[in-house]
């Protein structure tokens, strides 16, 4: 049932709520601090500072929020370079884009590009 409102009284002032409007891609940038998915493809280019030990600078859409967890959804992680692969042992990332992986035979000071041989995740949810 609707209160009759008294024709003295003035009627009750409703304020809009603010909301922000941003727009999709704005939107879209800030999710992508907290996960991106890597399609099987380049994870990072960089060099081998070591016969076991490489750092790059990795291919994702932006920096994360913080480290993420890295989950090769059970792919092999491979390095290229001067026409050879070699597997990786293990990765391990930073938030701002830093790679760094082991594994061995690697030539001291040579370029590399690490490969996922599947989808790979990046996640840095709270």
């Amino acid at each position: 049932m609707v209160e009759p409102v008294d024709p003295g009284e003035a009627p009750p002032t409703h304020k809009p709520i603010e909301v922000e409007r941003r727009s999709y891609g704005e939107e879209l940038a800030l999710c992508q601090r907290y996960y991106q998915t890597l399609y099987a493809v380049q994870i990072a280019n960089g060099y081998a500072h070591s016969t076991t030990a490489f750092r790059g600078l990795g291919n994702w859409r932006r920096d994360m929020r913080t480290t993420p967890t890295f989950d090769n959804n059970s792919g092999t992680l491979r390095l290229y370079g001067n026409g050879v692969f070699h597997t990786a042992t293990s990765a391990s990332l930073g938030n701002t884009g830093i790679v760094n992986a082991a594994g061995s035979g690697f030539t001291a000071n040579q370029m590399y590009t690490l490969y996922s041989t599947n989808t790979a995740y990046l996640d840095a949810e709270l």
